[in-house]
């Protein structure tokens, strides 16, 4: 039978060794759980009366924070829209063809720190409810959005939110006002 002798050297190394993986993986994890990452999965239809008699109905996205770090500097922009052609699949591009800085819901359209667990609302459009078309929530109204606006039919917004130090994140969700109530918009993330 052959005994094997380790020498004291290489016990040791392997102990460092096994000390310096530990520590890695130990480190890892915190060092995961503290970088910044956020996700867009939801929306909501939030209904608010104004002043005076009207009503307003808004679609908002809910950026999400997938980890404990705060996000900083966090902000939409609708970068264009486009109309469901119909009877079809296709979309065309609207006059609403540039990036625009899209509003928080309280908090206007600067940039925003999201805050884990604390969930804010980013408002896409809405509509009154005395008037028969969608209004874009950026910052600034373009003129054009009546001409886009001003007749029925599914629009697609094209968003992206960026953060400080994050991945950006690009969302495109379908709208449509057509063969419904006046505050229960038609609403769809699309792929």
């Amino acid at each position: 039978m052959v005994a094997w002798h380790i020498p004291p050297w290489a016990i040791a190394l392997f102990f460092i060794w096994a000390l310096i993986v530990a520590g890695y993986f130990s480190w890892r994890v915190d060092h995961l759980r503290l970088m910044p990452k956020f996700e867009i999965r939801e929306f909501c239809i939030q209904e608010t009366p104004t002043e005076g008699l009207q009503r307003k109905v808004y679609v908002q996205l809910i950026p999400r924070c997938l980890t404990d770090a705060t996000i900083k500097e966090c902000q939409g922009n609708l970068l264009r829209v486009f109309k469901q052609i119909v009877g079809g699949s296709d979309w065309a591009l609207t006059a609403m063809n540039e990036p625009l800085h899209l509003e928080w819901s309280y908090h206007g359209a600067g940039p925003l720190m999201l805050k884990p667990g604390i969930d804010q609302r980013l408002n896409v459009c809405f509509r009154i409810n005395d008037l028969s078309m969608l209004i874009p929530t950026v910052i600034p109204l373009p003129s054009r959005w009546r001409d886009v606006f001003n007749s029925t039919g599914t629009f697609r917004f094209d968003i992206r939110v960026t953060a400080e130090d994050c991945a950006a994140v690009d969302v495109s969700i379908a709208v449509s006002l057509d063969d419904c109530e006046w505050n229960k918009p038609k609403v769809s993330f699309l792929s």
